[in-house]
C-alpha cells in the first residue's frame, strides 16, 4: 500500500497506527485489528482516532496550501 506508506512516513504514524490504517481501509472491524497489533479494543480505537486526526489535518493543510497557490 504505497498510499498508505507514504502518508505514514509523512505524518510519523507508528506501526500499530499504520496497521489500524490498513485495517480500516481493508474494512476490518476493530477488535479484529486490535487482536492483530495486540492490543485492547479501546487502545486501537485511540489509535484509530489518532489516525483519522492526522488525516483531517492532511487534508486541512493540502486545501490551504491550494488557497494559498490560487491567491
Amino acid at each position: 500500500m504505497k498510499r498508505v506508506d507514504a502518508f505514514a512516513e509523512k505524518n510519523n504514524l507508528s506501526e500499530k497506527e499504520q496497521i489500524v490504517l490498513e485495517g480500516i481501509m481493508d474494512g476490518q472491524k476493530m477488535k479484529d485489528i486490535a487482536k492483530e497489533i495486540g492490543v485492547s479494543r479501546t487502545r486501537a480505537q485511540e489509535l484509530k482516532n489518532k489516525v483519522v486526526n492526522n488525516l483531517a489535518q492532511a487534508i486541512y493543510d493540502e486545501e490551504k496550501k491550494k488557497e494559498k497557490a490560487l491567491s
